[in-house]
């Protein structure tokens, strides 16, 4: 649909990508990992599989790195940290609507998008 494939994103990455487009409804986009990871955390409870665990930082850093290769997704440098590192911010590319219509058609994520969506 529009473009947008999550087949094969591992359940991490749908998460990312989940949290970014709530960003995204919400008007709070661009977001960082930061701002990824808590909004994952959120979400996760709704998530209808077995989960041993939240997405730790590590975790979330991979998914959107992975991530950043899609075409729907915008990674952009932003200001420096304190100890001169760029930090990277997300927005999506593609209609927010069809990001949560995919996501809602993976049983998974299903409950986490009706929570995410606005």
């Amino acid at each position: 649909m529009d473009g947008i494939s999550v087949d094969s994103l591992s359940l991490v990455q749908r998460l990312a990508l989940l949290s970014i487009a709530t960003a995204v409804a919400d008007g709070e986009a661009p977001v960082d990992s930061r701002d990824v990871r808590e909004q994952s955390g959120r979400l996760l409870d709704a998530v209808e599989t077995e989960v041993v665990g939240t997405p730790n930082e590590r975790d979330v850093m991979r998914a959107l790195s992975a991530l950043g290769s899609e075409p729907y997704i915008d990674e952009q440098q932003t200001d420096q940290s304190p100890a001169g590192k760029g930090r990277p911010t997300y927005t999506l590319t593609v209609d927010v609507t069809a990001v949560f219509d995919v996501l809602a058609e993976d049983e998974q994520l299903a409950a986490a998008v009706e929570r995410g969506r606005p």
